[in-house]
C-alpha cells in the first residue's frame, strides 16, 4: 500500500466529482502527517472514501483538515 506522508494539498477542487484533496478508491493507503486545506467537492471536500468497509481499510493518522467544503462531507466523505 501507498504511504503519503507530510504532504499539503491547497484549493483541491471537483465541482461535480468526490475527494476535493484526494479520493481514496478500493484501496488502503495510510496517509500521515498531512495538511488538506480549502479544497471542495461534490462529496468529501478533502476526502472521500469509496470503499467497501469490510474489505478495504484506509488509515489516516495526525492529518489536520482546515476549511474544507462540501454538499456532503465537508472533511470526509464515507
Amino acid at each position: 500500500s501507498a504511504v503519503p506522508a507530510s504532504l499539503t494539498i491547497i484549493n483541491g477542487w471537483r465541482d461535480t466529482g468526490n475527494g476535493g484533496g484526494i479520493l481514496i478508491s478500493t484501496s488502503e493507503p495510510t496517509i500521515r502527517n498531512c495538511v488538506i486545506r480549502d479544497c471542495f467537492a461534490h462529496q468529501g471536500g478533502a476526502i472521500s472514501i469509496y470503499a467497501p468497509a469490510d474489505y478495504y481499510h484506509p488509515t489516516i493518522q495526525n492529518c489536520t483538515l482546515v476549511s474544507n467544503g462540501a454538499n456532503f462531507g465537508d472533511a470526509i466523505f464515507l
